[in-house]
């Protein structure tokens, strides 16, 4: 979903799956699959954030959060969902509202959207463009991806130049999102630059990661010399 060429397309299916709701939260009925998370590890690991990569998945693969709730037309992990709801009030009263365009993805929708990658453009391309199914942060209710509401530059680089992609990279930290897949880090983070994804990491950490101006989530737990949470 990562290119100029689909995005047009791409936007188009996302948002009629997603709608347009606005930013209230509301609950939604949980689901979810056991997986080692916050809870699970010990307590000098419970304040680092779920690593998901390409080497790094899901557990089980077909994972599904059970805390999702509803926000701005999509759903998210309860977390996250409530920071995206501050997020985009406090965007609107800055004079660059913000419009989501997708969030939570289940195994299934990430399978079809990564094969539908794979068929256009092959695997080695895909994999630069999409997280294959088991791998996404979408999957894990962790991410969320904006638009400006204009329309412009949507799931593209260029996003980055609009009012609302100026104000998320500013700001979004001040609410728990960090822009997760940044400009000349693919050797780190295994994808292409996207300024439009953003990953919900927590208030307390998103805030250490733009004091210590880490770059990627990977760099921030690497400089905190322990595993990651998975």
């Amino acid at each position: 979903m990562h290119l100029a060429l689909v995005a047009a397309g791409c936007l188009a299916a996302l948002s009629a799956a997603y709608g347009a709701a606005g930013p209230d939260v509301q609950a939604a009925v949980p689901a979810g699959s056991a997986i080692l998370g916050a809870e699970d590890l010990p307590v000098h690991q419970q304040d680092l954030p779920l690593l998901v990569t390409k080497e790094r998945p899901l557990q089980p693969l077909t994972y599904v959060p059970g805390d999702l709730v509803s926000v701005a037309g999509t759903r998210l992990t309860a977390g996250a969902a409530r920071d995206l709801a501050s997020m985009l009030k406090a965007a609107a009263a800055d004079g660059a509202p913000v419009r989501v365009i997708s969030g939570y993805r289940s195994y299934q929708e990430q399978d079809a959207l990564h094969s539908g990658y794979v068929a256009k453009f092959g695997a080695g391309r895909a994999s630069e463009l999409s997280a294959e199914p088991g791998h996404s942060e979408h999957q894990a209710g962790l991410a969320v991806d904006i638009a400006d509401p204009s329309g412009g530059c949507a799931l593209r680089p260029c996003f980055a130049e609009t009012p609302a992609g100026a104000w998320a990279a500013e700001n979004a930290w001040r609410y728990g999102f960090i822009v997760r897949y940044p400009a000349d880090a693919q050797d780190v983070t295994g994808y292409s630059y996207e300024p439009w994804h953003l990953r919900h990491v927590g208030v307390t950490t998103a805030a250490k990661m733009h004091r210590a101006s880490a770059a990627t989530l990977e760099a921030y737990l690497q400089s905190q010399e322990r595993p990651p949470a998975h």
